[in-house]
């Protein structure tokens, strides 16, 4: 079949990539439970540190079931354990992209039922009853993805419009209508950054450069048209003090057989960039996708632990950093 000859030469032998530097022994799965339901969380599509550190977030909903889930705030301290219970600072909703969060807040990209998106940031009020507030919605266009906070008055965020109506071959051999769009100043104007891309995905500013993944191209692309080319197809991306963390499909087909619950899992690779040089070591990489299939959101932290999960997935995959 003609899309399948296709699909296949995306999923192309990225080469000799050298020894990982999280081995499948220094890395282990672990559950996230919703303290509220006592069910296990389901479907954490992305998820970046805390501005402060001491802890993450998370953002999930199941996807297949078509439920909603909710935004989690986990402390890295509970990561030793092999299941860690939380309660959502809100639930109830279909988060996707995280464009920021610290202790007490975090701004995401929520869809509604209808397929409809908008940036929002919830606030926690810890006193007297822990109360919730939710900020203004700022609408943003059906395929909208990711998102990052670019500057003091910028919001960035990608936006897939094959998403809004596409099937999963129009998204894996689609045209190059995929664009970056840009929230700026007190008013949010809307204004579109960088358009011509070949489904865009995750968004991250690094020193003073932004970088998109541009999954079906293989590779991150800033907003001078420098691109880097990368051994899979790059989802979510995070910063770190090494440089750009990014979650990849190595075989973008099985990806998607996996996403929409063809098959039952995909590989999993996640690399580390340094766009000054163009270097990218390999941090994971697992073929068969054994602890968590077809990882779309991984973080790097100070202290080197590694962190990734999955848009179907029901476990984090954790790897620690190993004595010399």
């Amino acid at each position: 079949m003609r899309w399948l000859g296709a699909a296949m030469m995306l999923s192309a032998c990225a080469g000799d990539l050298g020894e990982p530097r999280f081995a499948a022994d220094s890395c282990r799965a672990v559950e996230l439970v919703d303290a509220e339901t006592g069910k296990t969380v389901v479907g954490a599509e992305d998820l970046v540190l805390s501005d402060r550190h001491p802890s993450f977030w998370v953002s999930a909903y199941d996807r297949l079931a078509n439920t909603t889930g909710g935004l989690y705030q986990v402390p890295l301290e509970q990561l030793s354990q092999d299941r860690v219970d939380v309660v959502p600072l809100v639930s109830g909703v279909r988060p996707h992209g995280i464009l920021s969060g610290d202790e007490d807040s975090v701004t995401a990209i929520v869809r509604d039922a209808d397929g409809s998106a908008a940036l929002q940031m919830f606030l926690r009020v810890p006193r007297p009853d822990s109360e919730v507030l939710e900020g203004p919605k700022y609408e943003l266009p059906c395929g909208a993805n990711d998102a990052a906070r670019t500057g003091s008055e910028i919001s960035t965020y990608t936006v897939d419009p094959q998403f809004c109506s596409g099937s999963i071959w129009s998204r894996l051999l689609g045209k190059p209508e995929g664009r970056v769009e840009q929230l700026v100043g007190v008013a949010r104007d809307q204004r579109t950054a960088l358009q011509g891309l070949t489904l865009p995905n995750g968004v991250v500013r690094h020193q003073q450069d932004v970088w998109v993944a541009e999954m079906r191209a293989q590779r991150l692309i800033n907003f001078d048209r420098k691109t880097i080319d990368l051994p899979g197809a790059p989802d979510n991306l995070n910063p770190s003090s090494q440089g750009i963390v990014a979650a990849l499909q190595p075989s973008l087909w099985r990806f998607g057989l996996y996403r929409y619950g063809y098959w039952h899992r995909a590989p999993t690779r996640i690399v580390l960039i340094d766009p000054a040089t163009e270097d990218i070591e390999v941090l994971y990489d697992d073929p068969k996708g054994q602890l968590v299939s077809g990882a779309t959101a991984a973080m790097l932290t100070d202290e080197g632990t590694m962190v990734a999960s999955s848009v179907r997935g029901d476990r984090l995959l954790v790897c620690e950093p190993q004595d010399v």
